[in-house]
């Protein structure tokens, strides 16, 4: 029997021990309490709170770092608060916990919540930097611009952006990124004056902000691919190309730059208009060259279509065309009178009516396409209405060649009134019907036999066209 009770004693006070540790009670869970935020050198206050015990708890504030370092202890405590003070340094941001546990015992620790500790360097000397930059930015359309708002001081901030003292909200147009503004495809409407506000807060009576300076943004226009145009000038017996190369849009100074197929060297001009002029001498009935222009604001450069230039004098016969001009009824309201010359490359055109040159503008007319086109309204029969026109060289208007005189009657632009056109198309209905009826009545009259179907064959075989022909039916080719 001893031998026995021997035998079992170390099962026994291993039974013990288990009992003990699970008779023991367990603690209860901690509540840790602080605040969130604070500045640089404040005496800050930690509570951890747990209800009353009836042993001896040891209370320990750790740091929640890569491992659990303590910062204090409070230790055989029975009551449910312990207060830790704390002085705030650089690098006491981060999480802290609060851990229990009775010494020499076998209770489990037990641990409370997670409180987050910012520490806050208020905020001073904020500043807006762009890309391109850095203190002021000049881009051109669809360029990508990159503001970030800089400060010299401060943490845990916030930002606010304006945009010509207008609040700026993230959208497409403007990406609000960390400290960042990114517009992807900036346009000349964004251009304008840019600033920034940083902020950071220990709480919502204790707050920090920082106004930036502007920063102007410019954006520039790309200048457009010029257009070439020709206007000859004769000086004495010299003549002279004044060659215009013209773009559209684009934002000055804008440098233009005319080329030729000859390898010609000409000056570049450089204008705070869209345009600029190249003089070149030519030569009557010789083919000067092809001329384009290219043109420049500090982006790539663009170049226009090549146009040939030859100086053809005015020669030939002289033409007059009437074109009528209808209204939505179909009805004329007027004539249009076209001038043309059989060849010449920089024609003058001009009109006269009765022998008087006709005026650019009038109550009854209008001369339009650089001359070349006369419009009349309304129409008024008259018994003398002869019209010409005449065409010369726009740089010299000694030679002028005439068309042959027209007089314009209402008999040659009788009106198409919504009435004629519906009997006209009306007529054309009933001839279309009678056509029908005539073929119906003839198809009805042939005999039977011409309307039988025909078969076709190929060598002695016949292909019947239909169940009536017999199979002893055949067609020789």
């Amino acid at each position: 029997m001893k031998n026995t009770l021997l035998e079992c004693l170390p099962m026994i006070t291993v039974l013990a021990s288990v009992c003990i540790s699970t008779c023991a009670s367990a603690l209860p869970k901690p509540t840790l309490r602080g605040p969130d935020a604070a500045l640089l050198d404040d005496v800050i206050e930690f509570r951890c709170e747990s209800t009353e015990t009836q042993e001896a708890v040891t209370y320990v504030l750790l740091r929640d770092n890569e491992k659990l370092s303590p910062v204090a202890t409070q230790a055989s405590l029975r009551n449910q608060t312990a207060l830790f003070n704390y002085v705030v340094k650089n690098d006491s941001d981060g999480y802290y916990i609060c851990k229990t546990f009775v010494e020499n015992s076998t209770i489990s620790p037990q641990f409370s919540n997670k409180i987050q500790l910012r520490v806050i360097i208020p905020v001073s000397r904020a500043s807006v930097v762009s890309d391109p930059g850095p203190d002021w930015a000049e881009l051109f359309e669809g360029d990508t611009l990159t503001l970030r708002c800089e400060v010299l001081k401060g943490n845990h901030l916030s930002y606010e952006w304006y945009f010509n003292t207008s609040k700026v909200s993230s959208s497409a147009a403007h990406r609000l990124v960390n400290n960042m503004m990114v517009i992807d495809r900036v346009s000349v409407q964004q251009a304008g004056i840019y600033s920034c506000i940083a902020k950071n807060q220990v709480s919502n009576s204790s707050q920090f902000t920082s106004a930036s300076t502007n920063l102007k943004v410019i954006v520039k226009v790309l200048v457009s691919k010029p257009e070439i145009s020709y206007a000859i000038i004769k000086e004495d017996s010299t003549y002279w190309a004044n060659i215009m190369c013209k773009s559209i849009r684009g934002t000055p100074p804008v440098t233009f730059t005319l080329c030729s197929d000859a390898n010609s060297s000409f000056p570049n001009v450089t204008t705070d208009t869209l345009n600029a002029t190249f003089s070149v001498p030519v030569a009557l009935n010789q083919h000067v060259g092809d001329f384009f222009c290219g043109a420049t604001n500090g982006a790539k450069p663009v170049l226009g279509k090549s146009a040939s230039l030859e100086v053809v004098p005015v020669g030939g016969q002289v033409s007059l065309q009437v074109t009528q001009l209808l209204d939505e009824n179909f009805s004329v309201v007027g004539v249009q009178l076209l001038c043309s010359v059989e060849r010449g490359s920089f024609p003058r055109f001009s009109w006269f009516f009765n022998g008087s040159q006709v005026p650019e503008k009038g109550d009854f007319h209008a001369v339009m396409e650089q001359g070349r086109s006369l419009i009349l309204f309304p129409l008024v029969s008259t018994d003398n209405n002869s019209y010409q026109c005449a065409a010369s060289d726009s740089f010299d208007d000694t030679q002028q060649i005439r068309s042959v005189p027209r007089s314009i009657e209402l008999r040659d632009v009788y009106p198409f009134s919504m009435e004629t056109i519906a009997i006209v198309f009306s007529i054309f209905l009933f001839l279309m019907v009678l056509v029908a009826a005539c073929c119906v009545v003839r198809l009805r009259s042939r005999p039977e036999h011409a309307r039988r179907p025909r078969s076709y064959s190929l060598g002695l075989t016949a292909f019947p066209t239909s169940k009536e022909t017999s199979q002893t039916d055949y067609v020789r080719e």
